[in-house]
Formats: C-alpha cells, sequence, structure tokens
C-alpha cells in the first residue's frame, strides 16, 4: 500500500508496511527526483487524468538517466520497469514534461490543449514497435529499433504492426498504481483521476505510445473512466515459436512483416533526424531509446512554452 506524504511542500508517493506488508503487486516502490524536469504547480482540482507511454528503451535506469541530461526537455511522474518495480520522480502536485503538443476532448466536455497541466505521465518500459524479420519461415524473428533480438513469444500483431507485449508483472504493478492514485488524489492535491488515455490518443500520429499490445480492455477493468473515452484496441496476435501465429495466408504475413520493416526504417530515419543530439545516450543501458519522441531544440518557442514528452 502506498500513502502520500509531503517533503518540502511536494506530494510524493511513500510505502506503509503497516497497511500492506507484502506489497505483491508493487515489488519495490522508490524516489528518483528530476527537480530541474518540471513546469511548476498543477492548477486547481488537477490532475485528473492519467497518460500512458512506453519508453521505447531497455531499463527504467536508462529512461531516468536520459531525463537527468541537460539537454532532455522531458520527464515523467511514474515509470514502471518489467518486473513490476516503480519509480516515482516528479512530485504529484508538479507537472511534468511527458505530452508534450496535445490535444483531448476531456470528461468534462471541454477541448483540452497541452496535457501536460492535466495530466499523471506514466511511462512503461517497453520498446515499442518490432521489426519483423524473414517472415513466414523457421526463421522469423523480431528486432528491437536498436537491434536486439526480440523473443517471438514476446510479440504481437495489432494495428498493422509487431509490438512487444507488456509482462503481467508490469500490468499489475500499473493496476495497482492507477488504483492508488484514484484514492489517494483527493487526499493529494483536490483532484480526482477521471479518465485514463494513451499518448497517441492525445497526439494521434505525432506519436503512437502505449502501441498497439497495451490492453485497454483489461486496463478499462481495473479502472472504469466516467466518460470512457478509450476505444477498444483490436484483440493482439501473439507470436509463437520460430515464427509468427498464424494471421492468413503466407503471402498475407510476408507483406504484413515487410510493411512493418518499412515503417521501423521510415521510423528510424525519423528518430536519427530528430534526436541526432541525443543519439549517444540512447542505447540500452546508457539511456532511453525514444525512436519517435520529438525532442524540442534548445531555446525553441516550443521548449519555452512547454518541453516536450
Amino acid at each position: 500500500m502506498l500513502r502520500t506524504i509531503k517533503i518540502q511542500g511536494d506530494t510524493w508517493l511513500q510505502r506503509d508496511f503497516e497497511l500492506s506488508p507484502d506489497n505483491a503487486t508493487i515489488p519495490l516502490f522508490t524516489r528518483h527526483p528530476i527537480p530541474s524536469k518540471t513546469g511548476g504547480q498543477f492548477g486547481a482540482m488537477l490532475p485528473d487524468t492519467v497518460v500512458l507511454h512506453y519508453t521505447g528503451g531497455a531499463t527504467a535506469e536508462g529512461a531516468i538517466a536520459h531525463w537527468k541530461l541537460p539537454a532532455t526537455k522531458a520527464s515523467a511522474h511514474f515509470v514502471v520497469d518489467v518486473d513490476g518495480s516503480v519509480t516515482q520522480c516528479v512530485p504529484l502536485n508538479r507537472i511534468a514534461w511527458h505530452a508534450g503538443e496535445s490535444q483531448w476532448r476531456s470528461w468534462t466536455g471541454e477541448m483540452r490543449y497541452r496535457l501536460n497541466h492535466y495530466s499523471i505521465g506514466i511511462e512503461l518500459v517497453n520498446p515499442g514497435a518490432l521489426t519483423c524479420i524473414r517472415a513466414a519461415s523457421p526463421d522469423t524473428h523480431f528486432l528491437t529499433w536498436w537491434g536486439k533480438r526480440w523473443p517471438n513469444e514476446e510479440a504481437c500483431l495489432a494495428k498493422g504492426d509487431w509490438w512487444a507485449t507488456y509482462p503481467v508483472a508490469q500490468l499489475t504493478a500499473l493496476y495497482a498504481l492507477v488504483d492508488i492514485l484514484g484514492r489517494v488524489m483527493p487526499d493529494a492535491a483536490g483532484a480526482k483521476i477521471r479518465e485514463i488515455v494513451g499518448h497517441d490518443q492525445i497526439a494521434p500520429g505525432r506519436k503512437s505510445d502505449p502501441g498497439g499490445a497495451f490492453p485497454w480492455n483489461e486496463m478499462r477493468k481495473h479502472f472504469p473512466t466516467e466518460q470512457d473515452n478509450l476505444e477498444a484496441s483490436e484483440k493482439p496476435v501473439q507470436g509463437t515459436g520460430a515464427s509468427p501465429a498464424s494471421t492468413g495466408p503466407r503471402w498475407l504475413q510476408a507483406a504484413l512483416c515487410a510493411l512493418s520493416r518499412l515503417l521501423a526504417w521510415l521510423r528510424r530515419g525519423r528518430r536519427a533526424q530528430e534526436s541526432r543530439q541525443d543519439a549517444q545516450t540512447e542505447a540500452p543501458g546508457r539511456g532511453i531509446g525514444i525512436w519517435n519522441r520529438k525532442t524540442p531544440r534548445i531555446g525553441s518557442q516550443e521548449l519555452r512554452k512547454d518541453p516536450d514528452g
């Protein structure tokens, strides 16, 4: 069980061992403050939304290390690792830089812009889209954007692309964290979490996280929102063993994998163009790999307005 505490006027979560000594759903909770990567205090009765992301990298440590770089204008309130460990980086009462240019018609009916000012950002450690290699052959396999071979059984086909799936332990911790936020936010800031959205929903065409593998239907079961604006994702098709699960004729599987390779090539080109200054820090183990995340240039008008996530 996690409860809120105040540290120098800011609101953080802290584990309460007396209420939940086993801590089965969140095996490890830590705080790793990044004080220079916040946008001030939330307004009255805010935040009321949770925005979900994937890191596009290999580890939670890599994501946090990337955020701490002086040139990186991004941050999030929480990072959930693949083993279910949760790290809080930004206080609940402060704005994090995770949504960037975005818009969303909220549960109130109003059109909101730049969702940083309304939302808690949660990053899930996940590489995102995968590249399918040698489709419909005994040696069919998948690669992350940085070239790591990904287990076939942890790949799924959804929305016309291949994605890395989310481990059960990670999703269990996410559901627990969102449930905790739903209960503690009224005490923390006078606000209430009322809806959960993906980064791809508030910045369509610009972002793709949390990706086609994220189980939105399960998320809604654990945290039904007052106004369910989430679209049901198509059911992912799991990869199996040495070749993808049967999704149709071999020619169709081959065509889908060829399309996956083309999309991955285009993403890599876009990422190289937008994030050249961070290329050395985005490798796994050294920093977060944000292959489709735009990093505003220092001193740009966008950066002065509200750094991107």
